[in-house]
């Protein structure tokens, strides 16, 4: 099920970007390590990770450092958080969720090594 829902949540993300990279803008590349974090955030949000929001923001920081980010390509980055997390909890009702969690243990520690700017294995 878990493949399922990552297949589909990067099909997802991934047909969100189809035009020419602008400077700063939500090209291709940022869209799938948006993606990336967005799935290891919203599964570890589902499953009671704490420190999501600090996550998410360290990324945003992170892809600001590396390259330009442009006002509207973060506003893209953050509603494709909400649209994960969103995705991610409709198909879960709470024994589904107890499932997922029970199988696919929490990693606390992957959240907070990108809370320290640390995406290695996840973007």
């Amino acid at each position: 099920m878990r493949f399922t829902i990552l297949a589909t949540l990067a099909a997802t993300l991934l047909a969100s970007c189809g035009t020419p990279p602008e400077p700063g803008s939500y090209d291709r590349s940022l869209n799938v390590k948006t993606a990336g974090a967005a799935v290891v955030s919203g599964f570890a949000k589902l499953c009671g990770g704490k420190r999501i929001p600090e996550y998410r923001e360290s990324f945003i920081t992170t892809m600001k450092a590396q390259r330009p980010v442009s006002a509207e390509a973060e506003a893209k980055i953050r509603s494709q958080f909400a649209a994960a997390d969103a995705q991610i909890a409709a198909r879960f009702d709470a024994a589904s969720r107890k499932k997922q969690c029970t199988d696919y243990p929490l990693d606390q520690a992957a959240i907070d090594r990108g809370v320290a700017g640390d995406f290695t294995g996840q973007i």
